[in-house]
């Protein structure tokens, strides 16, 4: 009996016979996840790839384009149900000659003209005759050795690839791969931006129709998922590689940040580890002018210029602005000018001055307090300014805190804005001092 399809013979013309083996290899695979087993192998005497897939079989119906049974099933990549048919056409205009032994018939297929389409097209020629045997057997004849060798390389499951392989639950990642992707340990792509390889579970991306391209989304949430898994399970042995992807802002682990694709747990660890390295009054900050101002308020800033790392941690041990608006309410005892000494008014005086030299705004009300934290030096809330006791014993110490929290009406702690309203403020008196002089 011989079927012809409705395939022309130039269908997928830029599929090669990479992409044809990767059918019927896929195929296979899926099929292992029903409870069967799946083996391929080259034998180089006859030039021939065996697929060999056993508690399977092909039934006929499945030579109709888009019959299938994987519809739904997100654990599979074969669902458009054409795959081995256009494999198999693909194969044949490469000049490849297959077979496949399927229950008690074999499958012959050939590319031949067909009157009733005037064109030519695949057709599959059965016979049957054979003892009945539960599976599917691919034979691919004419592969030189020389062509094998580009090409198996491409199935992670053939043989070892020499790859350091760190498996996961949520996939694997092959180091000294970087950025080939495979799905289910067959190769999509490369992505040259990741820093190393990847085996994805194939629920895990969404694949395009010819299995050349994952989606960049798709990607870094699935390579996160991977490092996540690695990370909780052995920090010891992952804790820093991951760390400094994130510092790094690697697109490996650039999805840790959404709470949909990372767990909490895993972004407190994250912050954890960051305050074991760098201490408990650790904030991330994106500029020296914030690590700066959190000495004021005596904290130490740490430069982080990860935009995700930094906003991981920011959610966790605090950001400049949170740590400000908290100290902000632990004032501990406020002074009058008659509880100053008169050095400490004449400091303030001088600092008052100074400033009223930058600007002709008007400057807010400044008052003298101690702080519930001593590392504390001066804040602003609003239109009040409040600086610590102790700094009015160091004149320097007193104009560099009132500059500091002044220049905070052109904007918040470390903005282009805030830093050059310091910068005009200095630049304005000093001027004012030299004429005056």
């Amino acid at each position: 009996m011989k079927i012809p399809l409705t395939i022309s013979e130039g269908y997928c013309k830029d599929w090669g016979v990479f992409e044809a083996l990767r059918e019927f290899m896929q195929n296979g695979r899926d099929e292992t996840r029903r409870g069967s087993t799946f083996d391929a192998w080259y034998i180089p005497q006859k030039q021939q790839v065996r697929m060999v897939t056993k508690g399977a079989v092909l039934h006929r119906r499945t030579l109709l384009m888009g019959s299938g049974d994987k519809a739904g099933r997100s654990d599979m990549l074969g669902k458009h149900g054409e795959g081995y048919k256009i494999g198999s056409l693909v194969l044949l205009r490469n000049g490849k000659a297959v077979r496949i032994r399927t229950g008690t018939e074999v499958w012959t297929p050939a590319i031949e003209f067909c009157k009733k389409f005037d064109a030519k097209v695949i057709s599959f020629e059965i016979t049957g005759g054979r003892k009945q045997v539960d599976e599917v057997a691919v034979e691919v004849n004419g592969i030189s050795v020389e062509e094998w060798e580009t090409i198996k390389w491409k199935f992670l499951f053939l043989e070892d690839h020499g790859f350091d392989i760190a498996e996961s639950p949520a996939g694997d990642v092959l180091k000294g791969a970087r950025g080939q992707l495979y799905v289910d340990g067959i190769w999509v792509c490369q992505v040259a931006d990741f820093v190393h390889g990847y085996n994805f579970l194939p629920q895990e991306v969404d694949l395009d129709r010819d299995r050349r391209m994952i989606s960049s989304f798709d990607g870094k949430s699935a390579t996160s998922k991977i490092w996540e898994a690695l990370y909780m399970r052995d920090s010891d042995e992952y804790g820093d590689l991951v760390d400094r992807m994130l510092a790094e802002d690697r697109p490996d682990v650039e999805h840790f940040k959404y709470s949909w694709c990372v767990s909490e747990k895993t972004r407190d660890q994250v912050a954890a580890r960051f305050v074991e390295k760098h201490g408990e009054k650790a904030i991330p900050v994106s500029t020296l002018s914030e690590s700066r101002e959190l000495e004021f308020v005596g904290r130490k800033g740490k430069l982080v210029k990860a935009d995700g790392l930094r906003e991981i941690l920011g959610r966790k041990v605090g950001t400049l602005y949170s740590v400000k608006r908290d100290l902000a309410d632990e004032i501990r005892e406020e002074y009058s000018t008659v509880d100053l000494s008169p050095e400490e008014a004449k400091n303030l005086l001088l600092a008052r001055d100074f400033v009223g030299m930058g600007t002709t705004e008007n400057i807010p009300a400044i008052e003298i307090v101690d702080f519930g934290d001593p590392g504390v030096l001066g804040l602003r809330k609003g239109d009040r300014i409040f600086v610590a006791k102790k700094t009015l014993s160091n004149p320097v110490e007193t104009i560099k805190t009132v500059v500091e929290e002044v220049a905070h009406v052109a904007g918040d702690d470390g903005t282009h804005s805030h830093v050059e309203k310091i910068h005009d403020l200095y630049a304005t008196a000093v001027a004012h001092l030299l004429t005056r002089t």
